[in-house]
């Protein structure tokens, strides 16, 4: 949806606002713009989702709004949380950070709640301009529609008996924009408030105070912990204590390599030669690289005979074959040698008259 699309107008007659789907099409829809209070025009097309847009009646140029799609969607909400719709507030820890050390402290879990009293702008502690707040069980709750949350350190900041939560517009955004001609705006933002939760984070919450002191305490006590010791000691003796080893003489005992068989051959000659092979120490480098591609050479070989069959021919011989000559038309083909009979004439289908040359 794009960003100067407007799903909600506000009547002229009522002050109420108004979906898309429940005024008429074009300019007599009677509605004008929550931001600008600009005449609108209702667009109800068959290709295009419905939307509200600016009228060009009484202005040559478009009119700039870029805020008309916030204004619309902070109204309707104060409308439909004021007629008692629910919406849940998520659960948060502190700091957000889970990798953080200390372990972050979960000072809020998730919670359906009614929001009473609700009006936009409401004068706010945090001397911030918010969207929108309202009362919950007499506290104050405030809600923010920014596309960049806001910063605000509990820390510092003094304890208030009120909440500010910050909540994401892009989700929402997202399920009017996959809304086809003729549906309305208002079902999927009450969508959005029931899974508020998913799409919202406090900035400042009366037990986030608590938590991060509590966390800051926790911090101080792992940094004046002492340090674990690093430090290490060779485990071998340094040259200059010990004379040098000589290196360890590997003796290895092998039959000559033969031509394989079979694969249950070839595990029978790799035990065996495990067998005749006498090992006072481990083997070097360069003899475990030429046991380890003498193998796996070996094993390659019998996994793909007829890719190597002319190094390893006496693997998987090549099946022999045998010309054969039609006299009723002439051809001449191969094929596999059979003891069954001749084969079948590929051009005229037929072995009647087909004979070994």
């Amino acid at each position: 949806m794009d960003g100067n699309l407007i799903p909600f107008g506000v009547c002229n007659t009522t002050g109420d606002l108004k979906d898309i789907t429940e005024v008429t099409r074009g300019r007599a829809c009677d509605c004008h713009c929550p931001s600008c209070s600009h005449p609108l025009v209702a667009k109800q097309g068959d290709i295009y989702i419905w939307h509200f847009a600016h009228s060009r009646e009484d202005r040559d140029q478009e009119v700039a709004c870029d805020l008309a799609f916030e204004a619309s969607v902070r109204r309707m909400m104060v409308q439909l949380l004021n007629a008692g719709d629910l919406f849940t507030t998520p659960s948060q820890c502190y700091p957000l950070d889970i990798c953080a050390k200390p372990k972050p402290i979960l000072f809020c879990k998730e919670k359906t709640i009614r929001l009473r009293e609700v009006e936009s702008h409401r004068p706010n502690p945090f001397d911030e301009s918010i969207d929108l707040g309202g009362t919950v069980d007499g506290f104050e709750l405030f809600i923010s529609l920014s596309r960049q949350p806001s910063q605000l350190d509990p820390r510092v900041s003094e304890e208030h008996h009120c909440g500010w939560l910050d909540l994401n517009l892009l989700p929402l955004r997202l399920q009017f924009a996959d809304l086809k001609p003729g549906q309305g705006y208002v079902d999927a933002l009450r969508q959005y408030l029931k899974e508020l939760s998913k799409h919202s984070t406090w900035i400042y919450h009366p037990r986030m105070h608590q938590a991060a002191i509590k966390w800051d305490k926790q911090k101080e006590q792992l940094q004046a912990e002492p340090a674990p010791d690093l430090s290490w000691e060779p485990i071998y003796p340094s040259p200059s204590s010990s004379p040098r080893a000589e290196p360890p003489q590997v003796r290895i005992v092998e039959a000559p390599h033969e031509p394989l068989s079979s694969s249950k051959g070839s595990f029978e000659r790799a035990r065996a030669t495990l067998r005749e092979r006498e090992v006072t120490a481990p083997p070097t480098k360069e003899q475990s690289d030429k046991d380890w591609a003498y193998w796996r050479s070996k094993f390659d070989n019998l996994k793909n005979p007829q890719r190597t069959a002319s190094s390893v021919g006496d693997l998987m011989p090549a099946p022999r074959l045998q010309r054969f000559h039609c006299s009723g038309c002439g051809h001449t083909f191969e094929r596999k040698k059979s003891a069954s009979g001749v084969p079948t004439c590929l051009r005229c289908k037929t072995h009647l008259y087909v004979k070994p040359i």
